[in-house]
């Protein structure tokens, strides 16, 4: 016999939460991303960013990236996904609601915690319907509570993966599909129900199944845990596994294959096998949520953990509220506040090859440290690399220098003294702005997605010096969002580097660099040219480790990789060797000298990285405009405002490598 629903779902009255304060013993799944990746510091200033007094704060305070001047939310990549991620579920349920017995729950955001909603999902899956959208959960042991997507009953898992046209891998299912829970019917009816998330994402799936095991999957994996936590209370059983249903698949073994259709495979987490810690992980994430709550923010910093105010004093009163730098691009949108409390923490994960999982041991000692890597007791170990040494040396020091103050270690050709230029020296400076292709989906093929995987690359930045000057900056923007109109910048940029080497005389052979910072560009260029079947033969490939090696390859030389990490070169206030971090750390210095000349981006801007350039072309794109359209009263600058602001962006990357370089070979 089955439990009474209401008895099940509050453990017979003991746990009803009414009130906000009761509420903040309850953690939702969607709640635990930041727990799962290691950014646990962002539960903290979220908090913190509608409870705290402003005027508590530093004076120098960073708040979220919506706060910044210049913000613009029609840029916000996150945003936009987000938004992307309701259409996309929305269309789901309105794809499945007609082909199976269905029955939605949650109407508004607040039913989730109405105990009516959770008595009337447990009503409904021992009624036996076949998919309940938006249902309630709850599981008074962990005292986790939340709606997943879908609860569907296993039985009819297979029909669901059939709706693609493909019944391949409905045998991919583990467990009994007929299984019977038991606070839902009687033994011999046999059925349970498994949850169904949906991500708008393109799902790698490992040969055995299951989800790849990169940061971003752990949190769904943990967030599948935490809603399987509450599907075992209310059902009397624990379903082996859960799936994530996503816009497309791409199996990460060789054979594996890949689809387009969001049916057609379904990304699971096993939790019987592989990943049966992340059971454990979801309960401990709801610990951590539960304590920041109720012991970090008690008096608005009275209580055990450091007011939010103080934070940046050397040893914050929680491991959790600290930063891991190796993570740093992934505490958006607090990546400014992020990189001002480390940096006022002095934290070690900032020097490179310290991870965060040793922070512990290092700051215990012996000696102890209590001032991170500014502490006198710290050192690096003899086995640290050069560039965690330098970039430790470089940030003790009592004022800004570059160092080494003569580079040794690099002996490419390329990086030579100003002056000692070859006859007829000419060098190219590119940066490529590219727009990852979920932001393109429009739906219009649904099921199956009508963007195709990877990144489009919409505009092309090449400037160019001759003879240790720079003379000029052109941008190739294509006029649509299509293969065709990619194809046609890379051939408009090659023609370009042709006529500028023809007009200074400059052979063929040797052929000038084309310099760029990391490996985006070269990437890129191998992947848009392999778009094309064969490729035009006047776009040559990418220099490659493969045997045998490409033909003709183009002279791409990575600033960022053969130079500055082959010396490899330190600046103080930089800890990595981003474009952007080592450029503003090295303008001042520079900027100081009578020949120095190292101009930084135009801010505030609603272009001011590289993820907001990538949107800056979309935002057009989506209301049906010719996006290289030039501006008449200036045909130097394009008509649309985020295309001009992305191009001025773009120029600034590409002459900011000319002024780093030029700035390196004349005093390093």
């Amino acid at each position: 016999m089955v439990t009474p629903a209401g008895d099940l779902i509050t453990d017979f009255g003991a746990d009803d939460p009414t009130t906000s304060a009761q509420w903040d013993e309850w953690v939702s799944p969607t709640k635990m991303r930041n727990f799962a990746v290691g950014t646990h510091l962002l539960d903290w200033l979220d908090r913190m960013n509608r409870r705290v007094n402003p005027s508590d704060l530093p004076a120098n305070w960073i708040g979220p990236a919506s706060s910044m001047p210049g913000y613009d939310a029609s840029l916000d990549h996150m945003l936009d996904l987000k938004q992307l991620g309701i259409r996309f579920e929305t269309l789901v349920w309105d794809y499945i609601r007609t082909r199976f017995n269905c029955v939605q729950i949650c109407n508004s955001r607040t039913d989730v915690i109405r105990l009516v909603k959770a008595t009337e999902t447990l009503d409904e899956m021992r009624n036996g319907t076949e998919i309940i959208y938006q249902g309630v959960l709850r599981d008074h042991r962990n005292k986790i509570f939340g709606s997943p997507d879908f609860l569907i009953r296993a039985d009819v898992l297979p029909r669901l993966v059939q709706l693609s046209g493909s019944s391949v891998y409905g045998a991919s299912f583990e467990g009994d599909l007929d299984e019977a829970a038991p606070e839902l019917c009687d033994e011999e009816k046999g059925w349970h129900y498994r949850i169904v998330d949906v991500k708008f994402k393109g799902l790698k799936i490992l040969g055995n199944g299951c989800i790849n095991t990169t940061t971003s999957n752990k949190a769904n994996r943990i967030q599948l845990a935490a809603y399987t936590h509450g599907l075992e209370t209310m059902q009397g059983y624990a379903p082996p596994e859960a799936y994530i249903l996503g816009r497309s698949w791409e199996s990460t073994t060789s054979t594996g294959g890949s689809g387009g259709n969001c049916f057609e495979r379904l990304g699971k987490a096993d939790f019987a096998g592989a990943d049966s810690g992340c059971l454990q992980q979801a309960s401990d994430a709801a610990n951590w949520i539960r304590a920041m709550r109720s012991n970090g923010f008690s008096g608005l910093g009275t209580g055990p953990h450091t007011p939010l105010r103080r934070a940046d004093i050397p040893t914050p009163s929680h491991d959790n509220l600290r930063v891991d730098y190796g993570k740093i691009g992934d505490y958006d949108p607090w990546g400014s506040a992020v990189r001002y409390l480390a940096t006022q923490q002095r934290d070690v994960t900032m020097i490179p090859g310290n991870k965060a999982g040793n922070r512990a041991s290092i700051l215990a000692g012996p000696p102890s440290i209590t001032d991170g890597w500014g502490d006198a007791n710290f050192s690096l170990p003899s086995t640290a690399s050069p560039k965690a040494q330098r970039v430790l040396e470089v940030n003790l020091l009592p004022s800004p220098e570059v160092r080494p103050a003569s580079a040794t270690t690099v002996t490419d050709p390329r990086f030579r003294r100003t002056g000692n230029y070859a006859p007829q020296e000419l060098e190219f400076f590119v940066d490529f702005e590219g727009i990852e292709s979920t932001h393109l989906e429009n739906f219009s093929t649904f099921p199956d997605a009508a963007a195709a995987s990877g990144q489009f690359i919409y505009m092309i930045g090449c400037g160019h010096s001759f003879q240790g000057t720079w003379e000029d900056y052109e941008c190739f923007v294509v006029s649509d969002i299509t293969t065709a109109e990619e194809t046609d910048i890379f051939r408009q940029w090659f023609a370009h580097m042709d006529a500028v080497r023809i007009s200074h005389g400059v052979p063929a052979t040797p052929e000038p660099p084309i310099i760029h910072w990391h490996r985006y560009e070269r990437t890129c260029n191998r992947k848009s040219r392999a778009k094309n079947t064969p490729p035009p033969g006047w776009w040559r490939p990418s220099p490659e480790s493969t045997t045998p090696p490409p033909t003709n390859p183009l002279a791409f030389w990575d600033m960022g990789i053969e130079l500055l990490k082959v010396e490899p070169f330190g600046v103080t206030g930089a800890f990595r060797w981003g474009l952007k971090p080592f450029s503003k750390a090295v303008a001042p210095i520079a900027n100081a000298l009578a020949s120095g000349s190292v101009n930084l981006w135009p801010s505030p801007s609603p272009v001011e990285h590289g993820l907001a350039a990538s949107m800056a072309a979309v935002v057009p794109w989506r209301v049906g405009t010719t996006l290289n359209t030039r501006d008449p009263a200036n045909p130097a600058q394009f008509a649309d405002q985020l295309i001009e602001d992305s191009r001025a962006y773009n120029e600034v990357d590409c002459k900011i490598m000319f002024d780093i370089l030029e700035y390196l070979r004349s005093n390093h």
